[in-house]
């Protein structure tokens, strides 16, 4: 997507769709590289909240979530004058991007992702947990239950949600599964199944019908394959080559093991401390 009009104080970008590409293959390859920023789920998720400028870096190389089209006929009275100069010849590709649904779906990838990384550690996992709880009416999931009225981004949340806090540490394991569990097959619902003939073998595999469909779908295959992982030193998302990879590089790896055991010396030199008073 190339942005060719931004207006600010309603928060809309229109831009033109580029060219086409292969999400499967941008997977593909983040996977050989070990680096999920080349996938369009990787790059959302890593993508800070309310960073307008990396927003936009992200529509150029991936394109809108979903593609809101703009009628045909240029000379709609809503149609921003200063866009119709820039556009002519080009309306049948235009779009139109709402950043506060971006946002939206932003904060609920995001902290879908984060309480699925922290599901093995309770204590982590209460950060992302928070966020939900704060943000329910802005995930999208509430139309599962309700619909979305007109103030839905104020919508509480559910008891199942609360309850989350009077539980023990397995249970908020449990209920970090069950709630990416549940994004996924939401998100997803809309899933179209479509047939391929390859020479005298047909092929069945299911199409999302959005960037944001293809987000979720790429996270949930994911989970499959072996998910990301944050690296301990900067944060950085990255597949792990080995299973005690714990780092995205090698220098990172070497720093954080060196912080890990000076740790465990000055426990264990607490340990004793204590033991011997």
């Amino acid at each position: 997507m190339e942005p060719r009009f931004i207006d600010k104080p309603k928060g809309i970008i229109w831009g033109r769709l580029t060219d086409e590409y292969d999400i499967a293959a941008c997977c593909d390859a983040a996977r050989r590289r070990h680096d999920p920023l080349f996938a369009p789920h990787g790059s959302f998720r890593h993508l800070a909240s309310g960073n307008q400028e990396g927003a936009l870096q992200f529509l150029e190389r991936f394109g809108p979530l979903e593609e809101t089209r703009w009628p045909v006929d240029v000379n709609r009275n809503s149609f921003p004058s200063e866009l119709k100069v820039k556009m002519v010849g080009d309306i049948a590709r235009t779009v139109r991007v709402d950043m506060a649904d971006f946002w939206d779906k932003h904060i609920t990838f995001r902290t879908i992702s984060q309480i699925y990384e922290t599901r093995t550690n309770a204590k982590a996992l209460e950060g992302p947990w928070k966020i939900l709880e704060q943000n329910w009416g802005r995930t999208g999931l509430l139309g599962r239950f309700v619909g979305l009225p007109s103030d839905y981004r104020k919508y509480p949340a559910p008891p199942f949600i609360t309850d989350f806090w009077n539980q023990g540490p397995k249970q908020k394991q449990e209920a970090a599964c069950h709630m990416a569990y549940f994004a996924v097959t939401h998100f997803l619902k809309d899933l179209r199944p479509w047939w391929h003939l390859e020479g005298e073998q047909v092929r069945f595999f299911v199409r999302p019908n959005s960037l944001w469909q293809m987000i979720w779908n790429s996270f949930a295959n994911d989970t499959t394959e072996g998910p990301w992982r944050i690296c301990a030193t900067c944060n950085r998302v990255f597949y792990p080559r080995r299973r005690d990879q714990d780092c995205c590089n090698t220098r990172h790896q070497t720093l954080w093991s060196k912080r890990e055991y000076a740790r465990r010396m000055r426990a264990a030199k607490a340990g004793a401390r204590k033991r011997s008073s």
